[in-house]
């Protein structure tokens, strides 16, 4: 079958001419699983083919965290309570600073959960040590609390767990700018995908939004540099918070542990004694030398 491609949708099995291969894919019906390779995301419109796809709204909440809000406007919110005190930060990407932003040059202080901190500054660093910061023309911006285009539903930009680059280039919709084209993201999508990034480049032709990405995981990093640490465990489960072990003390982020104990976000951030902050906060802390694991319970 020449310039044919074999096409595997539900109950049928038929050759594509091709140019059709994407209408084949998006004609699947939603939740349909092909050995698990080929599935909807709940509620988003994206099939996917093994590339890290957006959270289901529950476990973007488990994650991240659930906030009341009210609309301020035809699509901004405002975000009540203290969610944003304790969930966002700020933190300082060198690859980005003096890249074209709307309005001036970016000063490379980017609003984000700090539960993504590491995998942002991770991605971006391998960006940079690959060479690929010059594929970045414009910074589009990550926490942005407003509605998702054309929907009722809250963008994930809400979270403070997504970015857009390149946005004109690359518009809601439309077809992402082709690689080695002015624009271009495709060249940074394997990078911020190996980070747990999904890449909205890869989403159904009506959701499709190639300038946008966003955390699908938080991965475990194994490096030399963690390993050396140790891990933090409050009332029996693991929190997330990478610690640093030194002189036999361990030390973590001030502003990850405010957000794994449920305090406020402090303005400035710090590494700080982990049982001296923990203890302070009615918690017994012990040390598993074979777990290498910090163990607190609140009392």
């Amino acid at each position: 079958m020449d310039d044919s491609y074999l096409c595997i949708v539900p109950h049928t099995l038929r050759a594509c001419p091709s140019g059709h291969l994407s209408a084949t894919i998006n004609a699947i019906p939603a939740r349909v699983t092909i050995d698990g390779l080929v599935r909807e995301s709940e509620g988003r419109g994206h099939i996917t083919l093994g590339y890290p796809e957006p959270l289901p709204q529950r476990d973007l909440e488990e994650l991240f965290g659930r906030f009341a809000w009210k609309a301020n406007g035809q699509s901004a919110i405002t975000i009540l309570g203290d969610w944003v005190e304790r969930f966002i930060t700020t933190v300082y990407i060198p690859e980005l600073d003096g890249v074209p932003a709307f309005g001036g040059k970016f000063n490379g202080r980017v609003r984000w959960h700090v539960r993504g901190v590491e995998q942002l500054q991770r991605a971006f660093r391998e960006i940079g040590q690959k060479g690929l910061t010059k594929h970045i023309l414009l910074w589009g911006g990550s926490f942005v609390p407003r509605r998702m285009r054309g929907s009722s539903s809250l963008s994930r930009h809400s979270w403070g767990i997504a970015f857009d680059i390149n946005p004109s280039e690359n518009a809601f919709g439309r077809e992402p700018a082709a690689a080695g084209r002015p624009g271009s993201v495709r060249e940074l999508v394997p990078v911020f995908e190996k980070h747990g990034f999904a890449w909205g480049g890869r989403w159904r032709e009506s959701r499709r939004d190639g300038m946008h990405f966003e955390i699908a995981r938080i991965p475990e990093y194994r490096t030399q540099e963690s390993e050396s640490g140790a891990r933090l465990f409050l009332d029996g489960r693991e929190s997330g918070v990478p610690l640093m072990l030194k002189d036999g003390v361990s030390y973590a982020s001030l502003r990850l542990l405010a957000a794994a104990t449920g305090d406020l976000s402090p303005g400035e951030d710090r590494l700080i004694p982990v049982a001296q902050y923990l203890k302070a906060r009615s918690f017994h802390v012990s040390w598993n030398a074979r777990e290498k694991a910090v163990h607190a319970v609140r009392q």
